[in-house]
This record gives C-alpha cells, structure tokens and sequence, in this order.
C-alpha cells in the first residue's frame, strides 16, 4: 500500500476544505484511510490509551507496510481525531434524544425554570454535571446565565457545553 496520500499537508487540506475546521468525515475519500481507521478503532477497544506510537506499530503490522512510517502515523492521528469527533457526535444525539438542547443568548428566556447538564468532559479534570435551576439574564454583560436553584450570583454562561431542557 502507497502512504504518500497519508502526509500531513494533504490530510490537513481536506479536513479544512469545506470551509468547516476539522471535518474528519472527508478524510473517507483519501485511498487506504478507511482502512487505517478500521484497524485504529480495533486496536483502540482493546487498550485504555491509544498511544501513537503503539497504534502506528498495530496499524503497519495489520496492512503489511514496511516504509512510509511518518505517513501512517499522521493517518493514525487522524483517526483518533474521527474517533473522538464520532463519539462526541453520539453524545450529543442522545442529550437531544433526552431532550436537551443547546440555546442561544435570548432576553426572552429570561426566569424560565430548567434542567441543564454542563459537559466539561473535553477538560482534564470535566466531566458532566446535572442541575435543576432558571435561567438569568445579566443586565450588565446582557447575556444569558444558568444558575442553580437557590443560587442568587453564580452560574454558568449560556455556550455550546450547556444542554437546557426546559421543565
């Protein structure tokens, strides 16, 4: 199997060429990547971390390359790349399955009582957490805050890691 269409600069073209950052769905047309990814998600439920070099390693010995290293693991990079886009593509269809949603900053929503998750899980030390509360407006910074039931000066701001269902 060639590896040259695995080089860096042409993964990276067609991940940016739709005018969207990071569209990893498009790495599917480049030749052999499909099956570098393939032997990429099977190594990785095997083992807790994937690491690079080790993925690389698997990935060789899978598709008996011998040369081109360099490519293949840039391919492999790519693939945890489209690995963890899918996984937090699947988090987000079961959040709007359950019905939560993300909003936008809107003075309307202003005292409407909600259940939110907050999904950190991206950070080091995140993970997703679940509150019941209403939604604030801030006259000062006229933006839109979640804050906790009870909770009279904290919150969070409304962005894309918050979830709203509204009860």
């Amino acid at each position: 199997m060639k590896t040259e269409q695995f080089n860096h600069d042409n993964l990276f073209k067609i991940t940016r060429a739709n005018g969207k950052d990071d569209d990893y769905q498009a790495l599917e047309q480049v030749e052999g990547f499909n099956d570098v990814y393939k032997h990429y998600c099977d190594y990785a439920k095997t083992v807790n971390t994937a690491y690079l070099k080790d993925v690389t390693d698997y990935v060789m010995d899978k598709l008996k390359i011998t040369s081109g290293r360099e490519d293949v693991k840039t391919a492999c990079y790519y693939s945890s790349s489209k690995l963890q886009q899918e996984k937090k593509r699947e988090k987000i269809k079961k959040l709007n399955d359950d019905g939560f949603f993300t909003i936008e900053n809107d003075k309307k929503l202003d005292n409407k009582k909600i259940e939110y998750f907050i999904d950190n899980s991206d950070e080091m030390f995140g993970g997703i957490r679940k509150y019941i509360g209403k939604l604030k407006w801030s006259i000062t910074d006229e933006r839109l805050m979640a804050m906790k039931s009870r909770c009279r000066r904290r919150g969070i701001w409304v962005n894309n890691n918050l979830y709203v269902k509204f009860i």
